[in-house]
């Protein structure tokens, strides 16, 4: 495609657009006017997503189907909290990541508080809010900004972070829960249980914060890994058992089964999804 003599040198927000509908995003001199553009930069986000959409629209390859859903998405609960301002977003999904240990703080707080080591509870709960903190900008980050630097590395070391504070030397605190009476893998299951419904909670409300419409496998695993720290820290607040099994599996596990499952079932589905695509391509 020929583009206007202004893409040559400076752009401009047509030179943009026409670049758009032509696939180049990528085109250094589209990225350096989307750094002075705001407006540019939006369309040039998330992605890729708005380019490509335009791009496939100017071949005529965007199912009708595909754009009603789009539509409807955007008049739904999601489409409206995804509107919001990334303030407004960060403020719910505080709210979602905080509530549920408050919520047992107040009235199912763990039996042993009085006994249990001050700087051992102020280690794990600084930990769990540092894997909230490196998350946040993978989660929440806004249209006009690409994926945080080390990424795939601050997902790995937040899934991490619960499973090492469960295998961390326990000092026994003399509570009847953390005696040798306690059954260990069920009390272990009931955890896990427990954790798994907090993270799931808290995994919808960041999904309604998720402005990307298909969201990216990256941003599902570290959605996930983020809801397993609301789940871990409610589990901290109110579980007296500090067996290390009991830790790493009933608390610690919970981020990396649930990232894991929903992992392979999005690719799975993807799979299909584009199976049916091209079959419906080919007829």
């Amino acid at each position: 495609m020929a583009f206007p003599t202004p893409y040559a040198g400076s752009m401009e927000c047509s030179d943009v657009h026409a670049a758009v509908r032509a696939g180049r995003t990528n085109d250094d001199l589209v990225r350096t006017h989307a750094e002075r553009c705001g407006a540019c930069a939006e369309l040039l986000a998330s992605e890729g997503i708005v380019g490509r959409a335009l791009a496939d629209a100017e071949r005529g390859s965007v199912r009708t189907d595909v754009i009603l859903d789009r539509v409807r998405t955007d008049r739904s609960l999601r489409g409206t909290v995804a509107r919001t301002s990334s303030a407004t977003r960060r403020w719910i999904a505080a709210l979602a990541l905080t509530l549920p240990a408050l919520a047992f703080a107040l009235y199912a707080p763990r039996p042993d508080l009085e006994a249990y080591p001050t700087l051992r509870m102020m280690l794990v709960v600084g930990l769990l809010a540092s894997a909230a903190l490196v998350l946040s900008p993978v989660v929440l980050r806004p249209l006009h900004r690409g994926a945080p630097h080390l990424r795939a590395l601050r997902i790995a070391l937040s899934l991490a972070i619960p499973i090492l504070l469960g295998a961390l030397p326990q000092v026994a605190t003399g509570h009847p829960a953390s005696t040798p009476d306690v059954a260990v893998l069920p009390a272990a299951v009931r955890c896990f249980a427990i954790g798994s419904t907090i993270a799931g909670g808290v995994l919808l409300v960041l999904a309604l914060t998720e402005r990307r419409g298909r969201a990216p496998l990256g941003w599902i695993v570290a959605a996930t890994a983020l809801a397993a720290v609301a789940g871990a820290l409610a589990l901290q607040i109110t579980c007296p058992v500090i067996y290390a099994s009991h830790l790493v599996l009933g608390h610690g596990l919970v981020g990396v089964v649930w990232a894991l499952v929903l992992a392979s079932l999005v690719v799975a589905w993807r799979s299909l999804t584009g199976e049916a695509a091209r079959a419906d391509d080919r007829r």
